[in-house]
């Protein structure tokens, strides 16, 4: 690639207030709330865990500028991008892939599946599949080309797309953990995190706002 000059590469100020009060914590309702229409919350590595905006501002080299792109774009691709646009070779053995193209208003897919495990959440997502796992409670499908917000688990109709994913996941974990079982740490026995499965496996959520005749009809 032919390197652009003259490159200007910005630089970020990021301010953050830290202190012993500054981890508070909101609490399931606005956990919720703060990722709607998403389903699940941080942990999780359904899309309510892993998805958040970003915002790219490159004047004079972004194309199409004012659009909004839902292409599956992690931090591990960051540096991919930023090599590509230095015109620097990437090492082969560097996970990410570059997005230069999509900042450039190009058509844009990324080729190899993105990874996520935290205790006992783990996921795998293509361009057209996500497999995820929540609370160890069995994998879960979901066609998000159709369905974004994976309402709907396809994995009892579709075994050999689980099983094929679960094989790439397993694959992965073993390669950058160096473990051949994957052996989860619970949060059912978490000091700091709590089971937050919507489907049986979680703790159930009733807001503190709630009526008391429906707290009790939710809790039968």
């Amino acid at each position: 690639m032919k390197l652009l000059k003259p490159v200007k590469l910005l630089s970020a100020v990021t301010i953050l207030i830290s202190g012993y009060t500054s981890e508070a914590q909101p609490g399931t309702g606005w956990a919720y709330a703060a990722v709607t229409p998403w389903r699940l919350y941080k942990i999780s590595q359904h899309g309510g865990g892993v998805t958040t905006g970003g915002i790219v501002w490159f004047p004079s080299h972004t194309g199409k500028p004012g659009r909004i792109e839902h292409s599956q774009i992690h931090f591990i691709d960051v540096l991919p991008t930023i090599n590509e646009l230095l015109g620097i070779q990437t090492n082969p053995e560097t996970e990410g892939e570059s997005f230069w193209p999509l900042i450039q208003g190009k058509e844009w897919e990324r080729k190899n599946p993105l990874y996520f495990q935290f205790m006992d959440n783990r996921a795998i997502r293509t361009p057209e599949w996500t497999l995820a796992e929540v609370d160890e409670a069995g994998w879960e499908l979901f066609h998000i080309k159709t369905d974004p917000l994976e309402n709907e688990n396809l994995a009892a109709k579709n075994p050999e797309i689980v099983f094929k994913l679960q094989e790439q996941w397993q694959k992965w974990w073993k390669k950058d953990n160096g473990k051949e079982e994957y052996q989860p740490q619970s949060t059912k026995n978490g000091e700091h995190y709590a089971p937050q499965g919507d489907r049986g496996s979680g703790i159930l959520y009733i807001p503190s706002a709630m009526p008391e005749k429906l707290k009790t009809k939710n809790n039968q």
